[in-house]
């Protein structure tokens, strides 16, 4: 560890501002571990604390190597996350850096964080009534969803150099139920096909369905897209709100970008659907704003999932049906395949999973039937031999 004086000038008192540089070695890439200390006051305060840095250093301990509060280092990460996430992801991020991290550790400096201050928010947190809601604490997932941010933003922080390592490793997080996961069997599917005829829903519904494509990635579907006579559907976008409104965004990962093959049912019912926008669009006009999406709100425009989704709840709470959210359509499509025998692999290319292990986690519910069927094929194929 080294580190030298350099003075700054003065401030607004009138009394000379010093800042001591540091470098403690390099980190895990070889990149030098740098920070600053400021001090204000004569030369000798600055010397005393020279000192102080050095003699911590050597003894190992953990050394302060900057005076920046935990606000000024969020702004500037909340900047890094915004060139490097998606914009709802950003958003987010933002909403709980300004709204919970900010007004509790602001003032704190960021190499004196600790993990006892993350854990006793997090537990006020869970005792906290919700804002939005007349009754109940926060949920341990929205709790969840605190930690998760501010472990990755101290992550960031340990990368650059500026705490030696992450307080957030020495927290227990909430503990989350998991939200339980909904898939139709063929008649309810059916059920719902039914009562979603002849609204603007039912064509997105049977497209979920039948390929397990995301409410976004639906949403952002241009007619170009489709390919009737291979009968195939390229995934290369999906619709997302952000702070200035509706955008499209490239897919998160390599496999979410995908060419899915469409059934029959899907073909079909995409070109009655074809046939109707184009009617509209003849009708209105000039009006009608030609973005060549698939599904689009009546003018023509994008149509905002949020907006999608309410109505969609709604729409099948007067029909009667059971409460299911949209994204269960794509759930109900994995658990369909899966139960038919369709390898992994395939299933999880459908879905546009980066990896097959992550199908292999979120549907490990469906595997012990499965596991049994096969167990009573080996009995039933053994039986037959062994009477042979």
């Amino acid at each position: 560890m080294s580190a030298h004086i350099e003075h700054r000038g003065e401030d607004r008192q009138g009394q000379d501002v010093w800042r001591i540089q540091i470098e403690n070695g390099r980190d895990e890439n070889g990149r030098r571990k740098r920070g600053s200390v400021t001090v204000h006051g004569p030369y000798r305060e600055a010397e005393t604390k020279w000192a102080q840095l050095l003699l911590d250093g050597l003894a190992g301990t953990s050394v302060p190597t900057t005076d920046l509060l935990f606000k000024d280092y969020a702004v500037q990460w909340l900047e890094h996350a915004r060139t490097t996430t998606a914009a709802s992801t950003y958003r987010r991020y933002r909403q709980i850096v300004v709204g919970e991290l900010i007004p509790v550790f602001g003032t704190t400096r960021l190499v004196d964080l600790t993990a006892m201050q993350i854990q006793s928010f997090l537990g006020r947190s869970l005792a906290r009534k919700c804002k939005r809601k007349s009754q109940g604490d926060l949920s341990a997932r929205t709790v969840l969803h605190f930690f998760r941010v501010a472990k990755r933003a101290l992550g960031q922080a340990v990368k650059w150099g500026l705490i030696p390592r992450n307080p957030c490793d020495l927290v227990d997080p909430p503990r989350v139920q998991q939200v339980e996961m909904k898939a139709l069997d063929e008649k309810q599917l059916l059920e719902l096909f039914a009562v979603t005829e002849g609204t603007r829903h039912h064509v997105p519904v049977v497209l979920a369905a039948t390929t397990g494509m995301r409410l976004g990635e639906i949403l952002a579907l241009k007619w170009p897209d489709i390919d009737f006579e291979s009968r195939e559907c390229q995934v290369v976008r999906s619709l997302q709100q952000t702070d200035t409104g509706l955008s499209f965004k490239t897919p998160k990962t390599r496999r979410s970008r995908r060419s899915v093959l469409l059934p029959q049912l899907a073909i079909t019912a995409l070109k009655a659907h074809r046939a109707q926008q184009n009617r509209k669009r003849l009708l209105m006009g000039p009006g009608y704003q030609d973005l060549d999406l698939v599904f689009a709100r009546s003018d023509g425009s994008m149509w905002p999932p949020v907006q999608f989704s309410s109505d969609f709840r709604r729409l099948i709470r007067r029909r009667g049906q059971p409460a299911i959210r949209f994204h269960d359509l794509r759930h109900t499509h994995a658990s369909q395949l899966l139960k038919a025998g369709v390898p992994v692999k395939v299933v999880s290319e459908r879905l546009g999973h980066a990896t097959a292990s992550i199908t292999l986690d979120v549907y490990s519910h469906v595997l012990p039937g499965m596991q049994a069927e096969a167990v009573a094929k080996i009995d039933a194929a053994l039986g037959k031999a062994i009477g042979e």
